[in-house]
């Protein structure tokens, strides 16, 4: 997506992540996802590495590998499977631009990772998006979010820190998506917690849980069991190798 907004909602051990968005050709895109901390092929999960589950697509790696979490995050995902490979990287701020030594040091922490960052497709969102004449009023809620969560040491900022002071005029057509969009988010409120019950089903029925589960159960019975037992995984056709990795790029907003 060219231009995409978040809806956040923090549960007890997981987060509902619901995207909102336009493509290049001004087409709406609506997708629901579960971020969760990982928990799979690790000893001691780390709240900075997630997964993110949705339904349709396989599940994808999601790990903040810097922040200062007042003005900037750096996110990293790396997807490979049966031979495909993808990689994403994500700067985040809380303006619209960020000072060229937060992206410099993103930049670096990816670099000691060993991911060369000059290979990526650059995506910057700014005055095309519809949301963004509503900046003012959207960094002004950030900023109280902070003041709350962090304390009130936060510096004071507006759509025009870092970027050159010019007025966005509010067109009657710019107000109109806004509204629409305001409207088509509170009626599928209900629709988003259908699917995010589903995707919690998902999550409870994963081949990991599954197997815990079925160890469980051989743990109860005294007999010995076949070690040539024949625990092959399923594979895939060949179809829908050719489709993953589109599934890959829309779960994670291409």
């Amino acid at each position: 997506m060219d231009h995409a907004t978040l809806s956040l909602q923090f549960q007890s051990d997981y987060m509902n992540v619901a995207t909102r968005g336009l493509t290049s050709e001004g087409k709406k895109v609506r997708q629901s996802a579960v971020m969760r901390v990982e928990i799979e092929s690790v000893q001691e999960p780390n709240p900075a590495h997630m997964t993110v589950d949705a339904a349709g697509v396989p599940a994808a790696p999601y790990q903040i590998i810097s922040s200062d979490y007042r003005t900037y995050s750096c996110v990293y995902s790396c997807l490979e499977y049966f031979g495909f490979r993808a990689e994403f990287f994500w700067i985040f701020g809380r303006t619209p631009t960020l000072p060229a030594e937060k992206i410099k040091l993103c930049h670096e922490t990816l670099e000691n990772l060993g991911v060369n960052y000059e290979k990526m497709v650059p995506i910057v969102q700014g005055e095309p998006c519809p949301y963004y004449a509503k900046l003012d009023q959207m960094l002004s809620e950030s900023e109280e979010h902070l003041l709350k969560v962090l304390g009130p040491n936060v510096s004071t900022s507006s759509s025009s820190e870092n970027i050159p002071i010019t007025t966005v005029a509010t067109t009657t057509k710019e107000e109109q998506i806004i509204e629409e969009e305001i409207k088509e988010i509170k009626e599928i409120v209900q629709e988003e917690k259908k699917v995010i019950q589903e995707l919690e089903i998902k999550m409870a029925q994963t081949p990991s849980d599954n197997l815990y589960k079925e160890t469980a159960k051989v743990s109860q019975k005294p007999k010995e069991i076949d070690q040539d037992e024949d625990n092959s995984a399923p594979t895939l056709s060949p179809a829908m190798l050719l489709l993953f990795p589109m599934l890959v790029s829309a779960l994670l907003g291409y």
